[in-house]
């Protein structure tokens, strides 16, 4: 691995990951996700289009509100590019910037980290970080088989725990789950499954043509999607609009959640990089 060309981060997820590759698999893992009542399972998910394009230093910046209330902003980057185990690697980096208010009453923080294949859409190594209230989280999984294999370590306010998934279908983390959204043919209509928290969340989407938003720069036309979606560990169904530019970018602008909550994240800065 070209080391100069990762993180100190990187390497000590990576470090730490490979202590996990002796975890015996869960057998009954071989089958689909189990899914909340009226959400089918995932036996079939959708796949992008071949190859993507990924520019170098590509950002995004988008701004989070529920009830209105402003949260803070989520920020996605392109990190860097590297080689590891012989395999040409982008990294990709997010993080929660609190509002001010919201850090004067609660604890608010929030990190991911995913390495991904340049010839694949499953990442190799990823990690989730997060501080809420009381709660101090870290999660990392190592992906192996083409994302059918998943180690997870966990350490939840210093409780640990590992365990070894088996899936039928590749699963993505959420960084990788939110670059595969971009490269899906426009009209895609089917499955993901997504790996995080502890949780494997079954997200099916349906395309709803075209609409006009009143953006930034004036009206502009998005690709309309309804998202459907529910964890192996809850019992509720949510459902979520997402629009997507229909340039070659394919950047998502925004996403309500159809809730009493009203979640709504919105698109505030771009940078396409190189």
């Amino acid at each position: 691995m070209m080391a100069s060309r990762m993180s100190v981060v990187t390497l000590a997820m990576l470090g730490a990951a490979r202590s996990a590759a002796a975890v015996t698999p869960t057998p009954s893992d071989s089958l689909p996700p189990a899914t909340p009542e009226g959400l089918p399972a995932c036996s079939a998910p959708l796949l992008p289009d071949a190859g993507g394009v990924r520019w170098s230093a590509e950002r995004f910046e988008y701004a989070v509100k529920v009830i209105g209330v402003p949260l803070g902003a989520v920020h996605i980057e392109t990190t860097r590019r590297g080689r590891y185990e012989g395999q040409a690697v982008t990294e990709f980096r997010g993080w929660i910037d609190p509002d001010p208010a919201v850090s004067a009453m609660t604890t608010l923080e929030g990190k991911a980290l995913a390495l991904v294949p340049d010839q694949g859409f499953t990442p190799l190594k990823s990690m989730l970080r997060y501080r809420f209230r009381g709660d101090v989280v870290r999660e990392e999984q190592t992906h192996a088989n083409a994302g059918h294999d998943v180690v997870l370590e966990k350490d939840r306010n210093g409780e640990r725990t590992r365990a070894h998934r088996q899936f039928p279908s590749p699963v993505h983390d959420f960084l990788s789950g939110f670059m595969l959204l971009r490269r899906l043919p426009k009209d895609a209509q089917g499955c993901a499954v997504l790996l995080g928290n502890d949780k494997a969340y079954t997200i099916w989407v349906e395309p709803q043509g075209a609409e006009v938003l009143d953006t930034a720069k004036g009206r502009m036309s998005f690709d309309r999607y309804l998202m459907k979606y529910g964890s192996d560990k809850t019992a509720t169904v949510r459902d979520v609009v997402v629009w997507i530019s229909s340039g070659p970018e394919r950047v998502p602008y925004q996403a309500k959640g159809l809730t009493k909550y009203s979640p709504v994240i919105v698109l505030t800065g771009y940078h396409r990089g190189a």
